[in-house]
């Protein structure tokens, strides 16, 4: 990923050197919107592609995930005692996987959605 951003930012920094070299103000121009379309086309498309793929949104979206998965299994456990009350356990002694899955969903919410990338 660093790779393909320091080759664009190479590419970027010989387009601004040759830009610096020509002296015709109509190449300049012309060039300024090459560089403008590239930026708003691939450049744009680049910058979202790394920040979807990037360690930080991978590991937010995974942290959301697991805590939901959490809740799931504790309602499916919830769910089979209601329908198992023979023996009248009281649901807060009822074995769960994660008692504390609520939390985590939502601590791992509010980290993704304060997630920053710099």
């Amino acid at each position: 990923m660093e790779e393909s951003l320091t080759q664009a930012r190479a590419a970027y920094e010989r387009m601004l050197r040759r830009w610096y070299q020509e002296t015709d103000l109509g190449k300049k121009m012309e060039e300024l919107r090459a560089i403008e379309v590239w930026l708003l086309t691939e450049g744009a498309q680049l910058l979202a592609k790394h920040i979807h793929k990037g360690p930080k949104m991978i590991q937010a979206v995974a942290m959301v995930n697991n805590a939901m998965s959490a809740i799931g299994v504790n309602t499916g456990v919830h769910g089979g005692y209601l329908h198992t009350l023979k023996k009248k356990t009281p649901y807060g002694e009822v074995p769960l996987p994660n008692r504390n899955a609520e939390a985590e969903l939502n601590t791992a919410i509010a980290d993704f959605d304060t997630l920053t990338f710099h």
